[in-house]
């Protein structure tokens, strides 16, 4: 028996050591980085940072480079990922951020993972009679049919955007459309009375609150994932995911901090 434990007591002592020296390694790897930058470089660029991030949420997209040694050494960090040009982006974003839901806490972060390729008349549109759904190219404007898991296949967040389309127009407002930029030109978002008109102007045919994941994700839903261009297999997985039934059947979330 005490052999046993005593070999036991061995096992978690060279646990320890290894530990502490991989611990060690890392630290004097950070303090021996000779591309560590003093905090007399890193607060007024800090500052610089959030300046920006004030007058353009996406700027924090923008600015990860294209890092792949830091992407293996730590998980949370995503290079590669931007947003298309300020211009492109929906209208809707000249007042809301690049993460326009914030007040349900439970949801919130799955609806806004939406809004990189949703867009925001997709689920806010009030009438949707004689609408049907195709994919748009925000940088060219064109439309695209056939489209495969562009959730995941493509780069620049916002390139492309599910729209719905009557009567062969998409509804869509981009912040480069000559109607939009003619107002900010004469202050629309300096001016308060201005902003409220041409918020009023932009929301004309939209419903707060969106339409819930339930409306989407079951079989013969509000979109037709087939006629957008998903494959069978894909189309199952979206009609059948079982994200919207947590929220309906789970009144509470117990967050690590409660």
């Amino acid at each position: 028996m005490y052999r046993r434990f005593r070999g036991l007591g061995y096992m978690f002592f060279v646990l320890i050591v290894v530990t502490a020296t991989i611990m060690a390694i890392s630290f004097y790897q950070r303090l021996a980085n000779p591309n560590t930058r003093p905090a007399e470089i890193l607060v007024p660029r800090a500052m610089q940072d959030t300046v920006r991030l004030q007058e353009d949420p996406a700027y924090v997209m923008q600015a990860v480079p294209n890092d792949y040694e830091a992407m293996h050494k730590n998980f949370h960090y995503y290079p590669g990922i931007e947003m298309v040009r300020k211009q492109n982006r929906s209208a809707c974003l000249l007042c809301h951020s690049v993460l326009p839901h914030n007040k349900n806490v439970r949801n919130r972060a799955f609806l806004n993972l939406h809004s990189g390729y949703v867009s925001c008349t997709t689920c806010h549109l009030s009438d949707s009679t004689n609408v049907t759904f195709e994919w748009l190219d925000t940088e060219t404007g064109h439309r695209v049919i056939g489209v495969e898991r562009p959730e995941t296949k493509w780069r620049n967040v916002g390139k492309y955007q599910l729209v719905p389309i009557r009567d062969g127009q998409a509804i869509y407002t981009s912040q480069d459309n000559p109607v939009i930029v003619d107002q900010i030109e004469a202050g629309a978002l300096t001016d308060e009375t201005q902003k409220k008109q041409l918020r009023e102007m932009l929301e004309a045919g939209m419903m707060m609150p969106g339409r819930m994941c339930n409306r989407c994700h079951i079989q013969n839903g509000y979109i037709n994932y087939t006629a957008v261009g998903y494959s069978p297999e894909r189309v199952r997985e979206l009609e059948s995911l079982s994200i919207p039934s947590v929220f309906e059947n789970y009144e509470n979330f117990y967050m690590p901090t409660k």
